[in-house]
């Protein structure tokens, strides 16, 4: 079974958000899928861009979710994404979905008590996080009692949590299974900014 009849249950892609990358996959397989920057910004008139198709974008998000299932990630588990936008944060959000994971997003530049509060909030059940973002995590972990299910996303030194992410994605994706999902379960828990007043 290969990741593209990994999701073969109608309902399981009417109702699985990150099912949806699948169905394009499957129709588009040779389309862009992520289109990331190479060097500075400033150079507007010679800009390079590494891109992946939506087919491979598919495997590697089928691969880590996966991994994460390996490690016992699912439906009800709420897992707080706390990585810098790219393809990695976009292969992430996709994993997570088709695990059928709530995933926790949380908005960084509110300030980092604001950060954490929220976090502790949520109750999260693991982060999926950058090693400065796991070892700020390791300190205060006393406000995340549930946070079993965590990883490492980058280099990883001294006690930051294991697997990395690296590991994750060398899960042969055809281990995946597809949850059983429901249209009343949630995808995502997202703070609003804090711009305005307390974040919510």
């Amino acid at each position: 079974m290969t990741e593209t009849s990994s999701f073969n249950n109608q309902s399981q892609l009417v109702t699985n958000v990150g099912a949806r990358l699948t169905l394009q996959a499957q129709s588009l397989p040779d389309h862009l899928g992520i289109a990331t920057p190479v060097g500075s910004h400033r150079q507007k008139t010679s800009r390079r861009y590494d891109s992946i198709t939506l087919r491979d974008l598919d495997e590697r998000s089928t691969s880590i979710a996966a991994g994460l299932q390996a490690m016992g990630v699912g439906p009800g588990k709420r897992i707080a994404l706390l990585v810098r936008f790219g393809e990695d944060f976009i292969a992430l959000v996709f994993a997570l979905l088709k695990c059928g994971a709530t995933l926790v997003l949380v908005d960084p530049g509110m300030g980092r008590k604001n950060l954490l509060d929220c976090l502790a909030a949520t109750e999260p059940d693991g982060f999926v996080a950058i090693p400065l973002a796991q070892a700020i995590l390791k300190l205060k972990r006393g406000l995340f009692p549930k946070a079993r299910y965590n990883v490492t996303v980058g280099a990883r030194f001294g006690v930051l949590p294991s697997p990395t992410l690296e590991q994750l994605e060398a899960t042969p994706s055809h281990r995946f299974v597809p949850p059983r999902s429901q249209l009343r379960d949630d995808a995502a828990i997202i703070f609003t900014t804090g711009s305005t007043g307390p974040p919510k």
